[in-house]
């Protein structure tokens, strides 16, 4: 009898142990991303640091692929999760706007040079647009409309002609286009 009393209390005290082991390991991951978000000030600017990682569509390696990055790519953290496997997921946002999970550890915070670097980059690519778009309004070489250049229904660059005024826009035959120059 008494060593089924010993057994079974053995029994209890190992069950009580794990029990409190995976709720210290459940705490601890999140007093840990607790921790991150604390020093983070989501959001933040971040560079990946392997070789190539995978964005995923939840906090799980087996979850659906939404992009890959190469290394060095910046994206934004916006927020910190914790898996049920007590991993450190980042919620991220790539630059073409796509959102997805990248496991904490494959991350860096980026640094002011990459930062600056990734201004003036994006300073290229604004004036080269904005060079190439140098008249007041856009017109359609098929629909014969013309556009403000904040239209949401430009055509598609092999389809545009560049006036320098509404005048001469109508006066080469092209109509306004509803949307922006009601």
């Amino acid at each position: 009898m008494m060593k089924r009393i010993i057994c079974l209390l053995m029994c209890l005290a190992m069950l009580f142990g794990t029990t409190v082991l995976a709720q210290t390991g459940t705490a601890s991951a999140q007093s840990r991303a607790d921790q991150m978000e604390e020093e983070a000030q989501f959001p933040f600017l971040a560079q990946t640091d392997e070789l190539a990682v995978n964005v995923r569509s939840s906090t799980s390696t087996k979850a659906q692929k939404v992009g890959r990055l190469e290394r060095g790519t910046l994206l934004t953290v916006l927020a910190a999760q914790i898996n049920g496997q007590g991993e450190v997921w980042y919620q991220v946002e790539l630059q073409n706007g796509t959102q997805g999970y990248i496991r904490s550890d494959l991350l860096v915070r980026a640094d002011e040079a990459a930062i600056e670097e990734a201004a003036a980059q994006a300073e290229k690519k604004t004036a080269k647009t904005s060079s190439s778009d140098s008249g007041q309004y856009i017109g359609n070489r098929n629909t014969k409309k013309f556009h403000r250049p904040s239209c949401h229904t430009l055509p598609k660059q092999s389809n545009r002609v560049y006036f320098k005024s509404r005048d001469k826009a109508i006066s080469s035959g092209y109509v306004p286009c509803k949307n922006c120059n009601p």
